[in-house]
C-alpha cells in the first residue's frame, strides 16, 4: 500500500510539473504574440523560457510571468489585446517609451490579478477604456503624461483597492465622476490617498461628495483644468489631507471657514496648496477682522482683494466714530505692550536655546569663515524634521528603499508638494562629522547646474544625518555598466554620459564661486536621469578652492582607491587636476565596464599594457566591454587617448576639465551625435551586429533597478 501511495505522489508531482511547464510555454507564446510588432525589444529575450533564461524586465513566480517592467527601453509599437493572455500578471510598467502609441485595448480588463499599471510618459491616446474598472486588485494606476482624451471613465469608482490614481497631463475632459445612475464615483475609493488629475480639460464644479470623513486622501491635485464654482465646505472634514491644489482653474467664492479644522492648516495654506480667485469672498472678508485665522496664513499672491469703500458702512455716527477711535487707541496700546513683553521673553529663550544647541548643531548659526567666505543662503533647500521624513517614507519602510551601500540607504518619498525626492540616510558607522556634513550642504546649496544633483533639503536631528535630493530615476552609472539597472549602455549613450559628467565638473572648477574640487568622482557618484543625462552627486568630500589656495590645497588624503590621483596621494597636494585624474579613470571604466581595481588588476595599468596606437582600436579589443566591442565604436580611439592624458602621473601634464569637455564634444560629433542635444540619442544602428542580428547584453539583470524604475514620479518629464 505504501508503494502505491508513493507512485501516486510521483505521478501527481509529474503532472504538476507538466502543467507548470505548459503554462510557462503558454506565457512565452503570449509574450511573443504581444511584442510581435514591437521594435527594440530587449536583446536578452532569446530562447523559449522567459522565466529561466534571464529575460530583461521579466519576473516570474512558480514559472508564470507575473511582472513586466520595461521602463525607458525605447520601445516602439502598440499595446495589443494579447496582453490579456498573461493571466498571472500583477505588474505592468511600460513607462517612458515614447514610441508606444495607440489606444489601450479593452481586453486589459481581463487581467484580474493586476495590481500595478504604469504607462507614464508614452504616446497612448484615445479614451481610457471602461474595462479598467474590472481590475479589482489594482492599487497603483499611473497613466499620466500621455494623450488620452474623453471623460474619466466612471468605472474607476469600482477600483476599491486603489491607493494611487494619476491621470494628469492628458487631454481628459468632462466632469469629475461622482456616483449616480448605477455607477460608482471617485468618492467611493475609500483607500485612495492620491488623486493626480492636473493639466487636463476637466470642467464643471468640484463635487462636495469628493471629500468626506471616510476618505483617506493625502494629495488631491486638480490644478490647470477648467473647473468652475467654489471650493466645497466638505474639504474640512478630511483630516488626512496634506496637499490640495485647484489653482489655475476658473474658481470663485470664498475659502470655506471649516478648512481651519484641518490639522495641517498652516502647512496647507502657507505653501500655496489652496489658492482661489477670491472675488466673491471680498464682502465676507471685509466684514471680518483683518486678522482672520484663515486669511492671515494665505500666501501673498492668494490674499483676498482689498475692501472697497462701497462695502464699508457709511451710517456710523460721529459719536460712534469717536468712541471707536478711543477704544482703538486703548486696544493698540495694550496690544503693543503685550507684544513687546512676549517678544522679550521669546528673544531670551531663543538665545538660551541657541547657546545650548550651537555645540551640537552645526546649522544653529551660519558663521563667517575666512576660508569659506560668507555662508550660503539655502535657496530652494529646507531643513526637514525627523518626524517629517519618517512620515514621507512610511517610517523608512523597506518598500520605499531604492538604493543602499556602505553609506546607508536611499529612500523614495513624495513631499506634500507632490515632488518626488530621494532621501539619503547615513548609517551609524558611515556618518560624517558635523563639519563634513555641513560642508556638503553648503556646497550643494551654492551650486546649480543641470549636470549636478539638486538639493531639496536636509535633516540633522537625534543623531541622524539625511540629505534630501531631487529624485533621479535611473540610478547610478555603475549599476548601468554592470547590467544591474537593465539599461542598455551602448557607445552613444556612454559618450553622452561622459559629456554630462565632464560639464558638471567643469562648472565646479571654472564657474562656481569659489571653485570646488569634488574629490570623489566615480561611477557610483554619477546618476542618470530619465533621458540618461549624467548628474554628479555626493559632495561629502568636496573642498572649496579660495584664492589663497589657488593651485593646491594641503589636506588629508581622501577619496576612493582606484580613482585616487597618485600625485595627490604622495604629496597631499589637492588641485582640480586630481578630479581630472579620477575622471580619466571613469572614462576607462566607460570603455571597459570594469571596476578600477578588480582581482588585483588596476584598470589604468591594464590599458597601458595592451595599448598600441599603431593598431586598429589601439589593440584594445581584449579589454573593451563586449557590449560595445561587437561593432566599431566611432571615436573610441580618441576617447581612450583623452582618458590616458587625464591619468598622466603628473598633474601639470593633464588637461583641464574645460578642455576635456571640448574634446568629448568633438568626439561626439565624429560619432554622429549632436553635443547640444538633451534627448536620449538614437542607438538603433549600434544595437545590431555585423550580420544584422540583435546583440545580447552580457550581464545579468535579475536584481532590476537599484535606484529607480519601480517608483514613478507623479510627474517626471523631460526638462
Amino acid at each position: 500500500m505504501e508503494q502505491v501511495f508513493k507512485v501516486f505522489l510521483l505521478l501527481l508531482l509529474c503532472q504538476s510539473l507538466l502543467v507548470s511547464a505548459q503554462s510557462s510555454y503558454e506565457d512565452f507564446v503570449s509574450l511573443q504574440s504581444l511584442t510581435e510588432s514591437w521594435q527594440n525589444k530587449p536583446p536578452s529575450w532569446v530562447g523559449s523560457d522567459p522565466c529561466g533564461s534571464g529575460w530583461e524586465g521579466i519576473r516570474c513566480t512558480n514559472l508564470r510571468v507575473t511582472s513586466i517592467i520595461l521602463a525607458s527601453m525605447n520601445l516602439v509599437g502598440k499595446l495589443s489585446s494579447d496582453i490579456q493572455l498573461l493571466s498571472e500578471l500583477d505588474t505592468l510598467d511600460l513607462s517612458y517609451n515614447k514610441g508606444l502609441t495607440g489606444t489601450i485595448p479593452k481586453e486589459i480588463g481581463n487581467l484580474r490579478k493586476l495590481k500595478t499599471l504604469i504607462l507614464v510618459g508614452c504616446s497612448f491616446f484615445g479614451s481610457i477604456p471602461d474595462s479598467i474598472g474590472s481590475l479589482q486588485q489594482l492599487n497603483f494606476l499611473a497613466l499620466n503624461s500621455n494623450q488620452f482624451n474623453g471623460n474619466i471613465p466612471p468605472t474607476i469608482g469600482n477600483l476599491s483597492n486603489i491607493n494611487w490614481l494619476d491621470l494628469s497631463d492628458n487631454h481628459l475632459e468632462g466632469a469629475i465622476p461622482i456616483s449616480g445612475q448605477g455607477v460608482l464615483g471617485l468618492e467611493k475609493l475609500l483607500k485612495a490617498k492620491h488623486f493626480h488629475m492636473g493639466n487636463n480639460r476637466l470642467s464643471g464644479g468640484i463635487p462636495a461628495q469628493l471629500f468626506h470623513s471616510d476618505m483617506s486622501l493625502v494629495h488631491v491635485l486638480f490644478d490647470s483644468n477648467q473647473l468652475s464654482g467654489g471650493m466645497p465646505s466638505t474639504i474640512g472634514v478630511v483630516n488626512s489631507l496634506e496637499a490640495v491644489r485647484f489653482d489655475r482653474n476658473q474658481l470663485s467664492g470664498s475659502v470655506p471657514s471649516n478648512i481651519s479644522n484641518l490639522r495641517n492648516l498652516s502647512d496647507l495654506l502657507a505653501r500655496n496648496r489652496i489658492c482661489l480667485e477670491a472675488e466673491a469672498s471680498t464682502e465676507r472678508y471685509c466684514q471680518e477682522s483683518q486678522s482672520n485665522s484663515i486669511y492671515s496664513t494665505l500666501p501673498n499672491n492668494c490674499s483676498p482683494p482689498p475692501c472697497s469703500s462701497g462695502q464699508i458702512s457709511r451710517n456710523e455716527s460721529k459719536k460712534s466714530s469717536h468712541i471707536g477711535i478711543i477704544v482703538g487707541v486703548v486696544v493698540a496700546v495694550v496690544v503693543f505692550l503685550a507684544v513687546a513683553l512676549l517678544a522679550g521673553i521669546y528673544v531670551v529663550r531663543q538665545k538660551k536655546r541657541a547657546k545650548g544647541s550651537a555645540e551640537l548643531n552645526p546649522f544653529a548659526n551660519w558663521k563667517l569663515n575666512k576660508n569659506n567666505g560668507m555662508a550660503p543662503q539655502l535657496k530652494g533647500a529646507r531643513w526637514f524634521s525627523l518626524e517629517e521624513l519618517k512620515k514621507y517614507t512610511n517610517n523608512f519602510s523597506e518598500d520605499n528603499t531604492v538604493g543602499s551601500g556602505g553609506y546607508g540607504k536611499v529612500y523614495r518619498a513624495v513631499l506634500p508638494t507632490g515632488e518626488l525626492v530621494a532621501i539619503k540616510r547615513a548609517a551609524e558607522e558611515s556618518m560624517q562629522g558635523a563639519v563634513e556634513f555641513k560642508t556638503e550642504i553648503e556646497l550643494l546649496s551654492r551650486v546649480h547646474h543641470k549636470n549636478l544633483v539638486g538639493l531639496a533639503g536636509f535633516c540633522f536631528e537625534n543623531g541622524e544625518q539625511m540629505l534630501v535630493y531631487e529624485y533621479i530615476p535611473n540610478g547610478t552609472l555603475m549599476d548601468s555598466l554592470s547590467g544591474k539597472s537593465g539599461i542598455r549602455m551602448d557607445w552613444m549613450r556612454r559618450l553622452k554620459v561622459a559629456l554630462g559628467a565632464a560639464r558638471g565638473l567643469a562648472y565646479l572648477h571654472e564657474l562656481a564661486n569659489p571653485p570646488i574640487i569634488h574629490r570623489d568622482i566615480k561611477s557610483s557618484n554619477i546618476l542618470l536621469d530619465e533621458h540618461l543625462n549624467a548628474k554628479v552627486a555626493d559632495f561629502g568630500l568636496s573642498k572649496l578652492l579660495v584664492d589663497s589656495e589657488r593651485g593646491h590645497i594641503t589636506t588629508q588624503v581622501k577619496g576612493t582607491m582606484g580613482y585616487l590621483d597618485p600625485e595627490y596621494y604622495m604629496t597631499q597636494q589637492l588641485t582640480e587636476k586630481s578630479d581630472v585624474y579620477s575622471f580619466g579613470v571613469l572614462m576607462l571604466e566607460l570603455v571597459t565596464a570594469r571596476r578600477p581595481i578588480e582581482k588585483g588588476k588596476y584598470i589604468v595599468r591594464e590599458v597601458q599594457n595592451v595599448m598600441d596606437t599603431t593598431k586598429e582600436l589601439f589593440n584594445l579589443h581584449s579589454i573593451i566591454d563586449p557590449f560595445i566591442n561587437k561593432v566599431t565604436p566611432r571615436g573610441l580611439d580618441k576617447f581612450v587617448e583623452l582618458a590616458m592624458r587625464c591619468v598622466k602621473e603628473y598633474a601639470a601634464e593633464r588637461p583641464s576639465m574645460a578642455e576635456v569637455v571640448k574634446e568629448i564634444e568633438n568626439i561626439m560629433e565624429l560619432a554622429g551625435l549632436n553635443p547640444a542635444s538633451e534627448s536620449d540619442p538614437t542607438t538603433e544602428e549600434i544595437d545590431m551586429d555585423a550580420n544584422g542580428g540583435k546583440l545580447r547584453r552580457p550581464y545579468a539583470h535579475d536584481e532590476g533597478f537599484s535606484y529607480s524604475g519601480a517608483f514613478p514620479s507623479t510627474k517626471v518629464e523631460p526638462q
